[in-house]
């Protein structure tokens, strides 16, 4: 993770981790699918169907001497030269624990994550590489803390799901009841190499087509931000990564 001060262009990096013990920890592992933030509390979406939670009110500062993560031979905690880790405070996962399924069963794989601030909603979206029909899941969040709101029962049970026509799907977002989807370019369905993707727009379980123009290759997670009202978006493309904002009502059409 790299906070910035956007006034002063300063920034700091953070080593992302997980408790191991009540007196160690260790970097989390795997592919960084996708985050969002919704009051104090920052989610990544990493490895198949696991969310990670970890509160940006709590860091611990370290050693930066060593290579090494967590507890060392020298009584000193450290974070591979980092300065600074923010730890793992909670997670949600499927019950039971187990593998996600995409397109079939009832386990969704998440690829990216983002918050809709229109209705406090968390929105998952799950990528199938050669095909289309990933699904898109709504995930209830409680406004007041900025956690996912358990029913009942103890669990977080998805609001709402849709099979996206998006070949290749990589990211979503809504607003209002409108998604923008990251995702393959129609003219490179079925193509292999790196091309252009382009963003999709729709209702869910009414229609979606293409918006205008082109993304980014390899574009990936998108997120609303209500204080500019614009979309912004992120690609994952080696040697290519960029990232870009644009008004939301200039490419959707709606406010």
């Amino acid at each position: 993770m790299s906070f910035v001060d956007a006034s002063g262009l300063g920034y700091r990096h953070v080593l992302l981790v997980e408790p191991t013990s009540d007196t160690d920890f260790a970097a989390v592992t795997g592919h960084g699918h996708g985050l969002t933030w919704a009051g104090n509390y920052l989610f990544v979406a990493t490895t198949g169907g696991l969310i990670r939670v970890f509160d940006t009110t709590h860091f611990w500062k370290v050693d930066d001497s060593a290579a090494n993560v967590g507890l060392g031979s020298d009584g000193k905690y450290h974070a591979a030269y980092y300065d600074y880790v923010m730890p793992q405070v909670g997670a949600y996962w499927y019950p039971g624990g187990g593998a996600c399924t995409p397109v079939t069963g009832a386990r969704p794989c998440f690829t990216s994550l983002s918050a809709d601030h229109s209705d406090s909603m968390f929105v998952t979206s799950e990528y199938v590489p050669t095909a289309a029909g990933g699904r898109i899941l709504r995930w209830p969040s409680d406004a007041a803390t900025g956690l996912l709101k358990p029913s009942a029962d103890g669990l977080v049970h998805a609001a709402e799901g849709f099979s996206s026509p998006v070949w290749g799907m990589q990211g979503a977002v809504s607003r209002n009841g409108y998604f923008v989807i990251t995702g393959v370019c129609p003219e490179y369905a079925g193509k292999p190499g790196d091309h252009p993707s382009c963003l999709h727009g729709g209702v869910g379980g009414v229609s979606t087509a293409r918006l205008s123009g082109q993304a980014p290759v390899n574009s990936e997670n998108l997120a609303y931000w209500p204080a500019t009202g614009e979309l912004w978006l992120i690609n994952e493309q080696l040697r290519e990564r960029v990232t870009v904002h644009l008004p939301w009502p200039s490419l959707t059409g709606r406010p």
